[in-house]
């Protein structure tokens, strides 16, 4: 996987800003995983690209956000060491 996608890994110790969009479907009584809709960050000098590595950490966050089934969220903050810092709401 590094050799063919290794060039798109988020930059250690690079702080990229950004947002991103979630919905949390349901399906009868079932909480569905949280599925991203809209994602941008970047730093001051380049787009982050996607990537397994940066799928696997936004996947793994939107996860652990307490959420409701059907909302739909936006977060805006930093991303980086594959940690994600700052706030988040529901959308109107």
């Amino acid at each position: 996987m590094v050799d063919t996608w290794g060039h798109l890994a988020p930059k250690k110790n690079t702080t990229y800003r950004g947002h991103f969009v979630f919905a949390v479907g349901c399906f009868g009584s079932d909480h569905l995983n949280p599925t991203a809709i809209e994602c941008e960050f970047n730093d001051p000098e380049e787009e982050l690209e996607s990537s397994p590595w940066f799928y696997e950490a936004l996947n793994d966050f939107m996860q652990e956000m307490d959420t409701e089934a059907g909302g739909v969220y936006r977060w805006e903050g930093t991303f980086r060491n594959y940690t994600f810092r700052a706030s988040w709401s529901a959308c109107s």
